[in-house]
């Protein structure tokens, strides 16, 4: 998680670095790579959460397929995979059993 913050604070404009350095591409490319695992983190928890509520499976498997094609639900998943990873939902979900 704090890589991910990280490599999106250097995105900021105010470290200014120029396009095609070498400091560009690693940064960028850290980025999208952090942002997969947390979107990955996001769809795991999705996986859990239906788990432990008895949910059918094909429903994580039609969230998974929607995020994969629409953005905004992409999105979504990845602020998902931020909060599981910074507040650990599943240890909450398992403690209010």
């Amino acid at each position: 998680l704090w890589y991910y913050l990280i490599a999106l604070i250097l995105t900021f404009p105010m470290f200014n670095f120029e396009q095609g350095s070498f400091m560009y591409i690693v940064i960028l490319n850290m980025l999208a790579l952090l942002q997969m695992l947390v979107v990955l983190q996001g769809i795991s928890f999705i996986f859990y959460f239906s788990y432990q509520k008895g949910y059918a499976k094909a429903i994580p498997i039609v969230v998974t397929i929607l995020a994969l094609i629409i953005p905004i639900i992409l999105q979504i998943v990845r602020i998902l995979g931020i909060i599981d990873l910074g507040f650990n939902l599943r240890k909450q979900l398992d403690t209010k059993k």
